[in-house]
């Protein structure tokens, strides 16, 4: 029902083993389960043991932090990386 296609129910090309990625963007992905997060514009890819890993910088902002300058477009006082996942 999400995908609005019945194929993906008809095709004997899918099986218990198929998978289907929801989100492909790794924004997209993050916003949809930290919606609370500022990402950065650009993600970057990063190798590990062989591996492909996107990484998505983001972080906690604040208006409410005494004494700081605002950001650029005055949404944010403060900001704050959060520990990497």
């Amino acid at each position: 029902m999400y995908f609005g296609d019945i194929n993906i129910l008809l095709s004997e090309y899918i099986t218990g083993d198929s998978r289907i990625l929801f989100r492909r963007n790794i924004q997209q992905r993050v916003r949809s389960i930290a919606p609370f997060l500022r990402l950065d514009a650009d993600p970057y890819v990063v190798v590990s043991n062989g591996r492909l890993f996107w990484i998505q910088d983001g972080y906690t902002t604040s208006r409410w932090f005494p004494y700081s300058k605002p950001i650029d477009d005055g949404s944010a006082t403060t900001i704050r990386m959060p520990s990497r996942w």
